[in-house]
């Protein structure tokens, strides 16, 4: 074992022993073999081995993919996809927008395009990021952690695929707790852990092969953690993502070995991905109308057939 990796002893969402878990399978991470296991109490699914500070530092250099994602300004997907989650919010605020500018923090901001959405739409909007490289930096780009912020000064906070890269996801979500105004909302992206292509894929699943992806969660895992830290009001979610059998991983990944997979492996990066990528393009394109994309939505949550969970959840007043 490297000084890059530590072997946790129970589930960083619920804290039950990892004796108790079921084991599933192995995968690399940071070119080690680590298992894959399923808590036995809450039912999140994590990789036993986590890194340390200088995994992290290994894993979040400045040319970590997510601090290089180009932007096209006006596309359209995007822009219709970041909508849905600004009324997702803005449902269950107990201050609707309107009465004053609500305040939004976008935690783990990467290069800032989610930001740039918000502030369009009338928000006075901040991102932070730990790992932010310095030529990202901006009067709106911070590179800071939410134990950070001040408290209660936030309308609403947004972890978009963030869950699923903490070694320690109680101190996250405390500290979020903490920055939220009473009513504001905490709107939360991730990996489905009990996905069809996390349960077919195993560890040829793209998002399992990925060294910073640590845990992938489910709704009975990620609510029951946030309403044990005292997020007490409503709650909206949904199924979201590539739908199956969409998400397999285009070539195995060794179980020890240096170069392990470290990049995006998402269809948008990697165009070797053949099919699936021209399938993925394809929706893109098409989710640009209004009314295809709200049914494209609809059937991957009906269906359950995404791979991610996207949920909405309130701080009482």
């Amino acid at each position: 074992m490297t000084s890059d990796l530590r072997i946790l002893s129970g589930c960083p969402a619920c804290g039950t022993a990892i004796a108790s878990a079921r084991s599933l399978f192995k995968v690399s991470l940071l070119g080690e073999p680590s298992r894959v296991v399923k808590c036995s109490a809450c039912g999140l699914v994590y990789k036993a081995l986590s890194p340390t500070s200088t995994g992290l530092e290994k894993i979040y250099s400045a040319e970590y993919s997510h601090f290089n994602v180009p932007r096209e300004d006006g596309d359209m997907a995007d822009e219709m996809s970041a909508t849905q989650k600004f009324v997702r919010c803005e449902r269950l605020l107990e201050r609707k927008p309107g009465s004053s500018r609500l305040r939004l923090l976008d935690i783990g901001c990467g290069s800032g395009g989610f930001v740039e959405f918000a502030r369009r739409r009338g928000y006075d909007a901040i991102g932070i990021d730990p790992f932010l490289p310095s030529q990202l930096q901006s009067s709106f780009l911070r590179k800071a952690a939410p134990e950070e912020v001040e408290p209660q000064t936030y309308d609403v906070a947004l972890a978009l695929n963030v869950a699923e890269h903490v070694p320690d996801p109680r101190a996250l979500f405390s500290a979020i707790y903490s920055l939220l105004k009473p009513g504001g909302v905490l709107l939360v992206t991730c990996p489905y852990g009990n996905s069809f292509a996390m349960r077919a894929y195993r560890d040829r699943w793209i998002h399992m092969i990925l060294d910073e992806h640590l845990l992938f969660w489910t709704y009975r895992s990620l609510t029951s953690l946030l309403r044990t830290l005292q997020f007490s009001g409503r709650v909206s979610w949904r199924i979201s993502g590539s739908p199956f059998p969409f998400g397999r991983a285009p070539v195995p990944v060794p179980l020890a070995s240096p170069d392990a997979c470290q990049c995006d492996c998402s269809p948008v990066a990697n165009p070797r991905l053949g099919l699936q990528s021209h399938v993925w393009r394809w929706a893109r394109r098409a989710q640009r109308t209004t009314l295809f994309a709200n049914a494209i939505r609809s059937f991957v949550h009906l269906t359950r057939s995404g791979d991610y969970l996207e949920l909405a959840i309130a701080k009482s007043a």
